[in-house]
């Protein structure tokens, strides 16, 4: 499951790549490069996120389900978990994310 979830996830960023990246590259220097769809099995940008959002609510519940018990002390484990895997990541980029100043190799028109 977490392959899946992997490979989706680089759709996603293989999309952001082609706007993001790309489009104001072939804009600067004139060039026509893209990203084809082939390597990605035509799962990119739009149809990933949304794939990607079908496969992780299956795998909570499915977590949720299996590792938890159907008590109140089993839901407070699992929030605390998803606390835990969650907020010191955002924690971290909040404070990186202004000490790096802009993104790198942002272009400039």
């Amino acid at each position: 499951m977490g392959l899946i979830r992997l490979f989706l996830a680089c759709g996603v960023v293989l999309a952001h790549g082609q706007d993001q990246v790309l489009g104001p590259l072939n804009e600067l220097k004139g060039l026509e490069l893209s990203i084809d769809p082939l390597w990605t099995f035509n799962v990119l940008g739009g149809r990933s996120v949304i794939y990607f959002y079908i496969v992780s609510g299956f795998l909570i519940s499915f977590v949720l389900h299996t590792k938890y018990p159907e008590t109140g002390k089993g839901t407070r484990a699992f929030f605390w978990s998803r606390f835990l895997r969650i907020y010191p990541l955002w924690w971290a980029l909040l404070i990186a994310a202004p000490l790096l100043g802009e993104p790198w190799g942002a272009v400039h028109a």
